[in-house]
């Protein structure tokens, strides 16, 4: 028996052994300021973190992932490539800031005989499921593209967001264009927009008049992007089986909130989610049923 534990004992700190945690700060190359909400991915593989509100961030690695490389991105500064064995070494990382913007790609002013265009709106329905924060950091877009109907009205007045599971937590909204590929592509909203959920809260409404955003006329993605952050983190217990049918449970950490779903039609709608570092289009969940889910976004436009 003294043998076994000492077996167990040895087994467990082994596999401890194979965990690194790294830590450091994430900063602005001019100006030395410390920069919050920076995703920290591991390039194709699971895993990764975002820093906090002062721009620290703790990242728990496998020994397994040393050779890989982490995905450095942020609001408003260029993204960055560091090789993780690099990161153990040091303690801050420097972001440059984009000082180019594309100029705006606005649409015209016809003569404006509404006063807001509400565009799929989300108050009448029921989301189904939700997408969620898993080991990556993680964003979701859904794509706009530009109708006629959209050239009586100046400016984007707010964007929608309708979640699945209510929780408290924070989010950031992002605007993107459309790159050459069809993913997104530059920011068209330049300021980081974080919005606080309160807990039971099923609509989420962001006011971004103040920005003064027009609609680029090649279509524009609207983002939902998680904060992996202490305040978002909950544990999801599962039911599960091993091998042998025994039946258990299963905790897997995620972050807050769900972001709901609206079903379409297979087709219908153009969707893409930043996961392992970099951007891909969102796959169809159900090949077998004829409508799929889509990122419950919406937004509207005024004078």
């Amino acid at each position: 028996m003294r043998y076994l534990i000492t077996l167990l004992f040895l087994a467990t700190s082994s596999l401890f052994s194979q965990e690194i945690t790294i830590r450091g700060v994430v900063v602005d190359k001019e100006t030395n300021k410390q920069i919050p909400y920076v995703n920290l991915s591991i390039l194709d593989k699971e895993g990764g973190t975002s820093s906090n509100e002062d721009g620290l961030y703790t990242l728990k690695v496998l020994r397994d992932v040393l050779d890989s490389d982490l995905s450095i991105t942020s609001l408003g500064y260029r993204d960055t490539i560091i090789s993780i064995k690099k990161m153990v070494s040091i303690d801050t990382v420097f972001l440059t800031p984009k000082t180019e913007w594309l100029n705006e790609v606005l649409v015209s002013t016809a003569p404006k005989n509404l006063e807001e265009l509400i565009v799929n709106p989300l108050f009448k329905k029921k989301s189904k499921g939700g997408f969620r924060g898993g080991k990556s950091p993680y964003i979701v877009a859904m794509f706009f593209p530009h109708k006629e109907i959209y050239d009586s009205f100046n400016h984007l007045k707010n964007v929608n967001f309708q979640l699945y599971r209510h929780e408290e937590s924070s989010a950031r909204v992002r605007i993107y264009r459309r790159g050459t590929d069809g993913l997104p592509s530059e920011d068209v909203l330049k300021e980081s927009v974080i919005v606080d959920i309160k807990k039971g809260q099923r609509d989420v409404t962001v006011d971004v008049s103040e920005y003064d955003i027009q609609i680029p006329r090649e279509g524009f993605y609207i983002a939902f992007e998680w904060l992996y952050i202490p305040k978002n983190e909950y544990v999801e217990v599962y039911k599960s089986k091993n091998g042998l049918g025994k039946k258990g449970k299963r905790e897997e950490l995620l972050f807050a909130p769900s972001l709901g779903t609206i079903m379409k039609n297979k087709g219908t709608f153009e969707a893409a989610e930043f996961y392992k570092g970099a951007w891909r289009f969102l796959g169809e969940m159900d090949d077998k049923n004829p409508k799929t889910g889509a990122p419950a976004i919406g937004f509207t436009l005024s004078n």
